[in-house]
């Protein structure tokens, strides 16, 4: 009896172990690619003194030691695929003691972690349990509906109670998710269609038995392709009402998505993550097919096209105001926040080959093989959220691992200060293709047709607006490098395209001689200037020709390459999308590249290759990341975005300044402490968009958020006010013109520090001017309307005809403003004598450096320390206005009857003698001591100090507060505007 006993209590225990066993699921990565610090080069540098992830045996070393911070963590690619019931590691803790924890990104793109574990430094492994009930969504992020979806990936090991001084290795052999054993549910009937369209309501019939309680809350049936696509249909009761152990009948009820996609779906029953079994037979494959049909689509039509005035986004013909959300992260719940506030247009991240950042999964995974899979997921995502939306994905352009180990001579090379040289690793610890490289370019373009044709052919064709082509540091188009200060690129693939350039420049071995002043120099043998032959500079902040052509020349073929890279791709995306897809690029950053390497050798000097080429549609950039505060900064593009208008191309305005909400300390990024300063940096930028006459998107950068009430209310307002924009004048309304040229900072050192005044100190002044500026490139003077006043901030070395354009200037009453060695270059070489024939007056020439500053009673301005060569005016008919601190003339003009020369030797020249030189000139003034962005129709006036304002009008209007639509004023010529501390009004006139 005893012993009946025994076997009866043992067989109960093995059944009920039977019944409590679980499986796992191997989480540690197969091989190295498989981890990503999820960083790039620059920002590990800023906050690691070294980080390595390798492969030692039968696992992995994390290693690193931190410069600044008080956490580190690093990211393991695999998914997770359904409900755990916990995430063990196995680990070795070889340095110093830290806090490990995990988190994870689900479905949604919420983040779910768990509080930390001790891990004192051992030589032993042991296993950390992270059990699935201790997970919660992370402090840092937010979860709408409260649940972790599945599949959920990255997953990241985290390190906290870390800091500097102290070296960590952590050693990972294992990661596992335990994942509970699942109860049965056995069907012996079901009943499904056999076909169904898009917008069709179907029905599912089942009826069957489950044999124990179920693990999640999923109580649906699941339509499944091969490709994995998935329509769910859920169950008419929830899965609280499924019974136990008990018959039951199931109904699932549901309408294919208009958007599904054409093909034959298995039909599953999920409720609970249960085993599903058909007639005694596992039915894991599907227990019914359905065919399902693909909607129609008519193709799209997408331009950008004058009107009102100024390039506009139109979608079949019809004008949008291009308010857009783009992510970083797709989230399903906030692309409905966006939509609910009347957003139509979305962008994210996608790739046709590999992503740089790991902000997309690779597409091409092998030499013939692609998967755009998350393509379609995130396509979805946005139209689950907007039915009606369109959209228009960021491709990154890359390549795999596995090319780049394929085309060793197509790789980037860096030199390294000591002159030796190497392969350049980017984010991720990958190496870079070389943009010059024909072979990437070529694979490039084949992986941009495969996914263009790969939506060309999917249900949400129709939805597809175009493609934003990324590349480089930071996706926008900067060279590989640029912000890790790495000086590239010393390839084979570029050197062959720097004397393919030289070829076309100079033709013959002849002229290349007299250019570079050397009797032994060669098309066909010309090298690569060294770094230090780059970082050196003969004339102070200005390159001598006589000794430095060959640095010049690297310099403007640099930018001219990405320029290229840019046109090649566009050109081709254009032929196989059609011309009713839009192309668009990060590029042309004059205004924010400035007193920095990153100046000349991100390859940002070409603009106007850019603007001319005819397949790109539209150019952007981040919001610039100068001048954020509100009451003392201002809003501005980093590009000159009066040459973009001009040449027919949109500009999208990156609205990137980060919320309250968001992580981070209160100014970094422009982050304010309170929605209510949210509020007031989201009303300066549409302010600026909205009266420039541009598009912009939202964007999630950086954990980015907007979820709160109130705000997203605002941005629903401004989006409404820039709808409403539409219909008034648009056209530019600037008479003064500042210009920069691109290719004159080729003669300029390397991050030459003058600029820091001449350019970037330039930019809160001239806002503050009282009067609408529009920012121009040197090309552009010969092709615009004259206006009234020009500014030439770095106008060094104008070509005959730039020369041409500038002196045909000369009458009407203009003013022209010239400040430092302006035209000191001519036909190839230093001509100090060129400056008075530019100027319009006698320039005085040293190389001896001097504080560039100029004063007078009343008047004080300049850089804050001595530079050289100085250029300063030096003439017997000129006024002086102000002089430099050593007695010599600072600031002079000459009047030449119909017209008067101005000349500064310091830059940065104030707002106020600004408005003295435009009332000159005759410049329509709207203010004083305050920000003025307008179009002939709209204006938009921002204040450091709130009070009222009297505004004067170019023209009697009718005066709208375009964000409340009320009338201030009718007919009126001038108007008295109160304004809130720091704030701004963005008004329609008509």
């Amino acid at each position: 009896m005893r012993a009946s006993a025994l076997i009866l209590g043992l067989l109960v225990f093995l059944l009920a172990s039977s019944a409590l066993a679980a499986e796992t699921l191997s989480l540690l990565p197969d091989a190295l690619e498989g981890w990503d610090s999820s960083r790039d080069s620059a920002r590990l540098d800023r906050e690691f003194t070294h980080y390595d992830v390798t492969r030692v045996d039968d696992h992995f070393a994390w290693e690193f030691a931190l410069r600044d911070g008080s956490f580190a963590d690093v990211f393991a690619h695999q998914p997770v695929p359904r409900e755990f019931g916990a995430i063990e590691l196995r680990v070795r803790n070889r340095g110093a003691a830290l806090n490990l924890a995990l988190k994870l990104r689900d479905a949604n793109g919420s983040e779910w972690s768990v509080p930390p574990v001790p891990l004192e430094a051992d030589s032993d492994w042991r296993r950390v349990r992270f059990p699935r009930e201790d997970w919660g969504v992370a402090s840092w992020s937010t979860d709408r509906d409260g649940r972790l979806d599945f599949p959920a990936t990255p997953l990241a090991v985290i390190a906290f109670g870390v800091s500097a001084g102290h070296e960590y290795a952590l050693d990972i052999a294992g990661i596992e998710a335990v994942l509970p054993d699942r109860p049965i549910l056995r069907l012996t009937r079901l009943m499904a269609p056999t076909r169904a369209r898009p917008e069709q309501r179907v029905t599912v019939y089942f009826e069957g038995q489950l044999s124990g309680p179920p693990l999640t809350d999923v109580a649906e049936v699941t339509l499944e392709d091969d490709a994995g696509h998935t329509v769910a249909l859920p169950l008419a009761a929830p899965r609280g009402d499924v019974p136990v152990g008990e018959p039951f009948r199931g109904r699932a009820v549901g309408v294919i998505p208009r958007y599904a996609f054409a093909g034959d779906y298995a039909v599953h029953v999920r409720i609970g993550e249960a085993r599903v079994v058909l007639d005694g037979r596992s039915a894991e494959g599907g227990l019914a097919r359905v065919r399902i049909e693909q909607r129609d689509t008519v193709g799209t039509v997408a331009t950008v096209e004058d009107y009102q005035g100024t390039p506009t986004l139109h979608i079949d013909g019809q004008p949008l105001a291009g308010m857009t959300y783009m992510a970083y992260g797709p989230s399903l719940e906030v692309f409905r926040d966006f939509a609910e506030e009347g957003v139509r247009l979305f962008s994210f991240s996608a790739t046709p080959t590999e992503s740089g950042y790991g902000l997309a999964r690779t597409a091409w995974t092998a030499p013939d093989t692609y998967d755009f899979s998350q393509m379609d997921e995130r396509a979805l995502m946005v139209l689950e959220a907007c039915p009606d939306a369109y959209f228009f994905p960021r491709i990154y352009v890359h390549a795999p691992a596995w090319w780049s180990e394929a085309h060793p001579d197509d790789l980037v090379i860096e030199e390294l200060a000591d002159g030796t040289r190497q392969v350049f690793i980017h984010s991720g610890g990958k190496p870079a293709p070389s943009w010059a490289s024909e072979p990437w370019r070529r694979d490039t373009i084949r992986g941009i047709e495969r996914l263009v044709r790969h939506i060309e052919a999917s249900p949400y064709a129709d939805r597809v607006l175009g493609y934003h082509i990324a590349s480089g540091t930071t996706e926008e188009w900067m060279m590989w490098g640029a912000n890790e200060g790495s000086w590239v690129d010393y390839s084979s693939a570029n050197l062959a395209k720097f004397r393919e350039w030289l070829r076309a420049k100079y033709g013959t071995d002849e002229a290349l001689r007299r250019a570079w002043r050397d009797g032994s120099a060669s098309l066909a043998t010309a090298e690569l200037p060294t770094r230090a032959e780059r970082e050196r500079c003969d004339l102070g902040y200005l390159r001598d020709p006589a000794s430095e052509g060959p640095v010049i020349d690297f310099t403007l073929y640099n930018s001219w390459m990405v320029a290229d890279s840019i046109r090649t791709l566009a050109a081709a995306t254009k032929r196989i999308a059609g011309g009713d897809r839009l192309v668009g690029v990060f590029y042309g950053y004059l205004l924010q590249l400035i007193a920095e390497p990153r100046m000349q050798n991100a390859g940002h000097l070409a603009l106007d290759e850019v603007l001319a080429c005819p397949d790109v549609d539209f150019l952007t950039s981040p919001t610039s990341y100068m001048f954020r505060d509100p009451g003392s900064g201002t809003s501005h593009f980093m590009s000159l975005t009066g040459s973009v208008r001009h040449a027919g191309k949109l500009w999208f305005d990156e609205n990137d300044i980060r919320t309250s909400l968001a992580p981070g300390e209160v100014g970094s990024w422009g982050k304010q402490a309170s929605i209510e300063g949210d509020i007031l940096q989201q009303n300066r930028e549409l302010g600026n968009v909205i009266a420039s006459g541009v598009a912009q998107w939202w964007f999630d950068v950086g954990q980015n958020r907007y979820d709160d009430p109130v705000l997203m209310a605002r941005i629903g307002e401004l989006r409404e006010a820039a709808e409403r924009a539409l219909e008034y004048d648009r056209a530019p309304a600037d008479e003064v013109a500042f210009i920069v040229d691109g290719p004159s900072l080729a003669y300029a050192s390397v991050g030459a520090p003058l600029t820091a005044w001449l350019l970037r100190e330039q930019i809160p002044q001239a806002a503050r001017m009282g009067a609408p500026v529009g920012w121009y490139t040197l090309d552009d003077v010969a092709k615009l309307p004259p206006k009234r006043m020009y500014v030439f901030l770095n106008a060094w070395a104008p070509n005959a005809a730039q020369r041409a354009a500038i002196e045909a200037l000369r009458s009407d009453g203009r003013v022209l403003v010239f400040v430092g060695p302006a035209g000191v270059y001519r036909e190839g070489a230093l001509d100090p004598t060129a400056m008075g024939d530019l100027v319009g007056m006698d320039i005085g020439w040293s190389t001896e450096p001097a504080m560039l500053r100029c004063e007078a009673e009343g008047l004080s301005y300049g850089a804050g320390q001595a530079f050289g060569p100085v250029a300063y005016p030096d003439d017997g008919e000129a006024e002086v206005l102000a002089r430099m601190p050593d007695g010599r003339a600072g600031l002079a003009v000459r009047d030449h009857g119909d017209w008067l020369s101005v000349h500064s030797a310091a830059p940065a020249l104030p707002a106020a003698l600004l408005r003295q030189l435009a009332e000159r000139a005759g410049v329509h003034l709207y203010t004083e001591e305050a920000i003025v962005w307008a179009s002939r129709g709209l204006l938009s006036v921002n204040v450091d100090q709130g009070g009222t304002r009297l505004i004067q009008l170019p023209r009697p209007a009718t005066v709208v507060d375009l964000v409340t639509g009320e009338t201030l004023g009718v007919d009126v010529a001038e108007l008295a505007l109160d304004i809130a501390d720091r704030d701004t009004r963005i008004l329609g006139l008509r």
